[in-house]
């Protein structure tokens, strides 16, 4: 399973629209406009997990009522600030420039990648920020990849309609 989500975070949105997004510079929009927290998780990896955050302890019944302790990541290190319109187009233009056989990077804001390496109708992705690696079925992470573009793309036209009119941009959010 394949999860690519962000946080509404209303703080930074309020922020973002004092500064007129809709005149932006393409690359300020994609760059520095609406850094929200991200999180990619294939097959229960979390890609975006930054080294050293905290973790949840669970426990885990064992045999013969004993308990068995694991840690889990917390909600929250899953979760990296990222802007939303680059990881969005950014990501979804690796995934569709991916042949079978190659790679592609998909660089971050702020520092880091993901390598996105197809063998087939399988892809594999690598974080530089974690080194953890998943793999799942290329189709299914194209597909977590357009339902997350459209989620960015909704969310962007309902609160800054303007944006809709941005000159470098109006035809990602028609």
């Amino acid at each position: 399973m394949t999860t690519i989500d962000f946080q509404l975070d209303e703080a930074i949105l309020a922020e973002d629209l004092q500064h007129s997004p809709e005149g932006a510079s393409p690359a300020a929009l994609e760059e520095t406009y609406f850094v929200m927290p991200v999180r990619f998780c294939i097959n229960g990896v979390e890609l975006l997990e930054q080294p050293g955050r905290e973790k949840r302890n669970v426990f885990i019944a064992g045999h013969e009522q004993s308990a068995q302790r694991i840690e889990l990541p917390s909600d929250e290190g899953c979760w990296l600030p990222l802007p939303l319109v680059g990881f969005a187009t950014r990501g979804l233009q690796a995934l569709t420039q991916a042949k079978p056989g190659s790679g592609q990077r998909l660089y971050l804001a702020g520092g880091g990648y993901l390598v996105l390496t197809r063998h087939g109708e399988q892809l594999s992705v690598e974080s530089s920020i974690n080194g953890k690696t998943s793999s799942t079925q290329f189709a299914e992470v194209l597909n977590a990849f357009r339902v997350f573009v459209e989620k960015v793309r909704q969310l962007l036209v309902s609160r800054v309609p303007a944006i809709q009119q941005h000159p470098s941009w109006k035809q990602w959010f028609s």
